[in-house]
């Protein structure tokens, strides 16, 4: 069953990528700044890489590389 409100939560508006900025680089920022601000669980466990890439139109392997990075950093739990 999908968590209504972890769904809602990435259905937000994004901010555009900014001037030079990878599409890795945008959907950490973009998750991480979820976090920070309490909309996404610290520590917890993010939608799939499948569901975020579709949702916001990047490739499955820049979501994965910017979970890794964000599991590296302590933001998300690691599977």
């Amino acid at each position: 069953m999908r968590d209504a409100r972890l769904e809602s939560s990435l259905d937000l508006p994004v901010d555009p990528p900014r001037a030079g900025e990878s599409k890795q680089a945008w959907v950490y920022r973009q998750i991480r700044e979820r976090i920070l601000r309490g909309v996404l669980p610290s520590g917890g466990r993010l939608p799939s890489t499948r569901d975020l890439a579709a949702r916001w139109h990047v490739a499955r392997s820049t979501v994965e590389a910017a979970y890794d990075q964000l599991r590296g950093e302590g933001y998300t739990a690691g599977t």
